[in-house]
């Protein structure tokens, strides 16, 4: 971008130069033809030195070259305002681009913040969830123990009635009453 506005400033320099030449040329020129002009009185004719003559063609000349180069200078300064329009044109699709892929990506942003935190939501209530497993299989561990105590000293107790119920009469007879009401 810098090195076509610097060919632009080198071009526009160079176009004002050929232009004061050619103006220079054009002077020059006008006054050959002042000097070709003058007649001679007595006959009519134009005189012409050849000097003049051939310094009026090579101003002729000059002048066509530099019209020549000052319309190549002004193509080439049309082109290079058209690529440099092309080149704004360019930056300017290229930051609208920019600005949509970043805006997407904010976008998306959002999104993947909004699962992190939903993952983190479900993270947090599986542990609580395990959690709460543990304690239940903790209970059924207490619960199976006191049964199992339970049931010991249920047995305990059953061989302790019949221990009872051998060794004293009296308690077998209340226990054959209290059965034998029902």
């Amino acid at each position: 971008m810098d090195s076509t506005k610097a060919d632009i400033v080198t071009r526009k320099k160079a176009l004002s130069r050929d232009t004061a030449q050619v103006k220079s040329r054009q002077k020059e020129l006008q006054t050959v033809e002042l000097e070709i002009g003058k007649l001679d009185a007595s006959t009519g004719t134009q005189v012409l030195s050849a000097e003049v003559l051939g310094m009026s063609e090579q101003l002729e000349s000059d002048l066509q070259n530099a019209k020549s180069e000052a319309e190549e200078a002004e193509l080439s300064w049309k082109k290079l305002e058209t690529e440099l329009e092309s080149a704004r044109q360019a930056i300017t699709d290229t930051e609208e681009n920019f600005a949509k892929a970043e805006a997407k990506l904010k976008s998306e942003r959002a999104v993947l913040t909004a699962f992190d935190d939903e993952l983190a939501s479900l993270e947090r209530d599986i542990e609580a969830k395990r959690q709460e497993m543990s304690d239940a299989e903790l209970a059924l561990q207490k619960l199976g123990h006191e049964i199992i105590a339970l049931a010991k000293e249920e047995t305990a107790a059953t061989g302790l009635t019949r221990d009872l119920e051998n060794q004293f009469e009296w308690i077998r007879d209340e226990k054959k009453s209290v059965d034998g009401s029902k």
